[in-house]
């Protein structure tokens, strides 16, 4: 065995040497022969992925030139008008702020006087816009650049297209208060019998009955825009020498050497040293949408010497302007110059260093495969051992007593088996302990089930709703007998024995009161019967609640679409007799009617402004803001508005609320509740009769009361009446109209504030309504 080895690892050392030595030769030629060829390629591969890149950039610089040019071009009109929309806006503000300030103490004439003078002088759009003003009756009140025109009517005014200008104008403003308007003019200064499209936006100013406006033709916005776009683009600097030009297809020069050509000249013949018409080719390349590459010779930004250049131009045709921007070839071969002399460095280093390693790998070789003959012996040996130990004992083996790789990954295959059983089992015990928590702790019912719904095992939900069961017993767990505790037995038993998984709905008894649950079986793969369930008793009296609100709202506008039929038609036919009949009637009924018309929209304005409250109160948008107050004096300003109803009717009102009651509350909601159950007092009291509003305090609170001697409430409709399902349509003692809606709103108010609201009543002898309030803090 010894000799064997012996024989073996001389063996292994005189080829493993040989045929590295071999190798090493062999692979010192072809690596040379290949690193130079690799050169020459390298070489003209940087060159040509050098002159990709440049020509990439010249070719970015130009189309985002172009995009931001397109970008500005597409936005022209709206940057037009959105400039319009805000000149006339900062005119308005200053008419506004002229007459807020001047009302009360100028004339409106002199307002008048003072807005013309303070926007007569102002001028933009390169000194050529300015504002005019015109009455809504056509007269021109401002018209800065022929005033000669001013205080004229020119309501007839027509453009050259004959478009009534003046009353296009006044319709937009009865229309819409505010707009824009296009009409067609010569320009001052220029040919009169070319016309031009030029856009006005104008707005109304309420005060003075004007509308005020200012413009501009689009042409001339566009040209100052192309200038803007030629100052910016004008700034637009890469590389070393680069920079973006602009001329317009018939050769006029526009951006040249990175500077705008402030007087355009015509350089559609200029030339090149080499005789090549520079212009022209920039024509020729515009004629591809896509735009093209053009070479020539152009002297650099800062310099006269006049080298080769390459650029790319690219047309665009709405404006018949050429973009483009280039880049010096000299600048492109220094660039390919350095790239292959630190590629010939390279060349030179890698060949050295190939060599070293190469003679550093032979040495290496022969140490190495001494070693290795000397490690198969001691590896194999030791291998054999320790495996046959690990089979017997079931320890694992340590990769730490192997030099041999492949002895090492045979102990890692080994040693994976064990590892993964291990994992196996921990993963087992981890999955199982989470479907326990999953399984206790979801919020819903769930059961594990023999074939004859006795439950066999049930989590915490389902533990904790049995409890909930009348004569629940814990020796007695058949799930068919808890969900029909209240009769249906088969019929529950029919529907759960299908396990066909879908939800079905019961109602249980329970201590609680009625539940209602939906409940699902299935059948799992492994034949085990489960059984799910969770309840919607809250989903059901919600939808209840939902169902309740919305036939509220239906008997609600069922009620004020009747009420309000009734005022309308009173407006509608005394209007219409006075439009028509209003020469031939007499003073008197003239006021009657007018009269009638007042008390049918008093009463629609009342009846709007409780449906207004009665709204924000059901969408929970109002909120009780508390503050305190004087309860005397809102009762004061509340009867000044009130009073001339009850005089004329000739009611008394007394007011004997104590002057320094101070109470806590919602000062709206408190003025809406007293104006509202005032003016039902006023409505259902007759002439001669009395009103009285007191306060007086108790248990630290203070209760307020309005008590009046009129008709009085029927007994059978005390109970219903703060309820709109049951509210009456209750006509007045001189037939005044109502809903009931102004008591309701007064209960939810009252109610919102934590207070409480009350009436006593008698037929024939009047009506008190109480309720409570906080005093002050």
């Amino acid at each position: 065995m010894i000799n064997f080895r012996h024989n073996i690892s001389n063996i292994f050392l005189l080829y493993s040497t040989g045929f590295t030595v071999l190798a090493v030769v062999l692979l010192s030629v072809i690596y040379s022969i290949l690193e130079i060829k690799d050169f020459e390629k390298e070489s003209q591969k940087h060159r040509e992925s050098f002159i990709l890149k440049q020509q990439e950039v010249i070719q970015n610089e130009t189309v985002k030139a172009i995009d931001y040019i397109n970008l500005t071009r597409l936005f022209i009109e709206d940057n037009m008008q959105k400039n319009l929309v805000e000149k006339v806006n900062t005119a308005w503000d200053i008419c506004n702020n002229i007459y807020s300030e001047n009302i009360h103490s100028q004339s409106k004439d002199k307002i008048k006087k003072t807005i013309k003078d303070a926007l007569r002088p102002i001028r933009f759009f390169n000194d050529r816009g300015y504002y005019f003003i015109v009455s809504m009756d056509g007269t021109e009140e401002l018209f800065p650049i022929a005033p000669q025109l001013e205080g004229e009517n020119l309501i007839n005014l027509q453009d050259k297209k004959g478009n009534f200008v003046i009353q296009d104008e006044i319709e937009i403003i009865k229309k819409s208060g505010e707009g824009f308007v296009t009409d067609y003019w010569a320009k001052p200064g220029s040919d009169q019998s070319m016309i031009y499209p030029k856009n006005s936006y104008i707005k109304y100013f309420e005060p003075l009955d004007w509308y005020i406006g200012c413009g501009e033709y689009i042409d001339n916005f566009e040209k100052d825009l192309q200038q803007q776009v030629l100052q910016r683009i004008s700034s637009i600097r890469y590389g070393k020498n680069g920079y973006v030009f602009v001329n317009t297809y018939d050769g006029t020069a526009l951006l040249m050497d990175g500077k705008i050509i402030e007087e355009p000249i015509s350089v559609w013949e200029l030339e090149d040293p080499k005789g090549v018409k520079v212009i022209q080719e920039e024509r020729k390349a515009v004629e591809n949408p896509e735009g093209d590459f053009i070479h020539y010779s152009w002297r650099k930004l800062h310099a006269d010497e006049v080298l080769p250049k390459m650029s790319f131009i690219k047309g665009i045709p709405e404006w018949e302007w050429m973009v483009g921007a280039g880049i010096y070839i000299d600048e492109i071969d220094e660039e390919i110059e350095k790239e292959k002399s630190i590629l010939y460095s390279h060349l030179r280093k890698r060949v050295l260093t190939g060599v070293i390693v190469l003679l550093t790998i032979i040495l290496i070789v022969f140490i190495v495969a001494r070693r290795i003959s000397h490690r198969i012996k001691t590896n194999f040996e030791s291998f054999t051992n320790k495996l046959t130990k690990a089979v017997e004992s079931g320890e694992l083996l340590n990769e730490n007593d192997f030099s041999i790789h492949n002895i090492k990954n045979a102990i890692d295959s080994i040693n994976g088996i064990i590892y993964n059983k291990i994992v196996a089992e921990r993963l087992l015990k981890e999955n199982e302990i989470l479907f326990r928590t999953l399984f206790e702790n979801v919020p819903v019912l769930i059961n594990i089930l023999d074939n004859h719904f006795n439950i066999r095992l049930s989590n915490k939900e389902m533990k904790t709703f049995c409890n909930l069961i009348p004569e629940f017993s814990s020796n007695k767990l058949n799930l068919i007998d808890i969900i029909a505790n209240t009769g249906y037995k088969e019929i529950v038993q029919s529907q759960l024995n299908k396990f066909d998984g879908q939800f079905r709905e019961f109602e249980i008894n329970t201590t609680d009161g009625i539940k209602t649950q939906n409940w699902a079986a299935y059948k799992t793969e492994t034949e085990e019967f489960i059984a799910v369930g969770y309840d919607i008793s809250e989903l059901k009296e919600n939808q209840q609640k939902l169902k309740d609100v919305n036939e509220t709202k239906d008997k609600f506008f069922s009620l004020i679409s009747h009420d309000l039929h009734g005022p309308f038609n009173t407006i509608i036919g005394f209007s219409e007799i006075l439009l028509n009949k209003y020469d031939t009637l007499s003073d008197e009924k003239q006021l009657k009617y007018i009269d009638q018309i007042h008390k049918s929209s008093q009463g629609m304005h009342r009846l709007l402004m409780n449906l207004l409250n009665w709204a924000r109160s059901q969408s929970g948008i109002i909120e009780v803001a508390n503050e305190n107050f004087n309860l005397n004096e809102i009762v004061n300003e509340i009867l000044n508005i009130l009073n001339p109803q009850a005089i004329k009717k000739n009611i008394q009102i007394l007011n004997n609320v104590n002057k320094s009651h101070e109470v806590y509350g919602d000062k709206s909601m408190i003025n809406t509740i007293i104006q509202n159950i005032t003016a039902n007092s006023i409505k259902f009291t007759n002439p001669q009769g009395i009103i009285e509003l007191k306060s007086e305090v108790k248990n630290n609170k203070i209760f307020f009361s309005i008590k009046d001697n009129g008709v009085g409430i029927k007994k059978e409709n005390l109970q219903n009446l703060f309820k709109l399902d049951n509210s009456k349509n209750s006509r007045g003692t001189e037939n005044e109209s109502g809903t009931g809606l102004g008591l309701i709103i007064c209960k939810e108010f009252i109610e919102k504030m934590g207070e409480e609201i009350w009436v006593e009543s008698a037929e024939g002898v009047g009506t008190t309504f109480f309720f409570s309030l906080k005093k002050n803090l």
